[in-house]
Order: C-alpha cells, then sequence, then structure tokens
C-alpha cells in the first residue's frame, strides 16, 4: 500500500511539475507578445518623428538654397530689393 502510495505521488508531483511549466511558458509567450506590442508602438512613434524630422530638414534646405546669397555676375553682386510695406 505505500509503495502504490508513493507512486501516486510521484505520479501527482510530476504532473503538477508539468502543468506549472505549461503555465510558466504561456507566461513567457504573453510577455513576449505584449513587448513586441509595445515595441511596434514605440517604432511607430519613433518612424512619425524621423517622417517629420526628415520634412523639416529638407524645407529648411530648400529656404536655405532659396535665400542664400545669389551668384556674383559679371563681377558684381546682385541684391535683390526689399520692399518696406507698413
Amino acid at each position: 500500500m505505500k509503495v502504490k502510495a508513493e507512486i501516486e505521488r510521484i505520479g501527482t508531483k510530476e504532473k503538477l511539475d508539468q502543468i506549472i511549466s505549461f503555465i510558466a511558458d504561456g507566461d513567457k509567450r504573453a510577455a513576449a507578445d505584449s513587448n513586441i506590442l509595445r515595441l511596434n508602438g514605440r517604432r511607430a512613434t519613433v518612424q512619425r518623428e524621423v517622417s517629420g524630422t526628415v520634412a523639416a530638414a529638407q524645407m529648411d534646405a530648400y529656404l536655405v538654397a532659396f535665400y542664400a546669397p545669389r551668384a556674383v555676375e559679371g563681377g558684381k553682386v546682385v541684391i535683390s530689393p526689399v520692399e518696406w510695406t507698413q
């Protein structure tokens, strides 16, 4: 009788260990999935920021090129007149 009880106890402990292992694996997967979702959200935010920064840099480069000093023509500096308004 003792041997049978010991065998059942060991079998129950093995089943419990296996169930705990399955639960731990599921928890790891759930944590990994939530981490993936969080990182995808951060990546989207960073991509929007980078896109905005690139657009701002392109606009700045355009404005610098537009308002940069003009080339010297025939040894003369060409100055555009400024019109004052009130």
